[in-house]
């Protein structure tokens, strides 16, 4: 899991959403991991997966917002990846 986000660290989304999708599939609960995963999709431009994968995280956590990610990735990340971090999010037109 750690592994896929350190691909789409280094904008290789293809192979990020690839090992992100396994062990997702592997392991649902990895709720952590799928909020990044939908981000990927969407860059790679399947938004309808982006947002099915998103609503997948909503249906778990109902007061998740892009918003409210974007303020945890504040946090969490480098400033400078934050808006790559979301990209695909609301280029899917997911905010909510």
């Amino acid at each position: 899991a750690f592994r896929a986000q350190a691909y789409m660290r280094a904008d290789d989304w293809e192979t990020g959403v690839r090992i992100a999708q396994k062990a997702v599939n592997a392991d649902p609960s990895l709720f952590w991991l799928q909020i990044p995963l939908a981000n990927g999709i969407g860059i790679l431009g399947d938004y309808e997966g982006a947002k099915k994968q998103w609503q997948l995280v909503k249906a778990r956590f109902p007061r998740l917002s892009v918003e409210r990610y974007r303020w945890y990735l504040g946090y969490a990340v480098p400033a400078e990846i934050v808006d790559r971090q979301i990209e695909g999010l609301t280029r899917a037109g997911i905010e909510q």
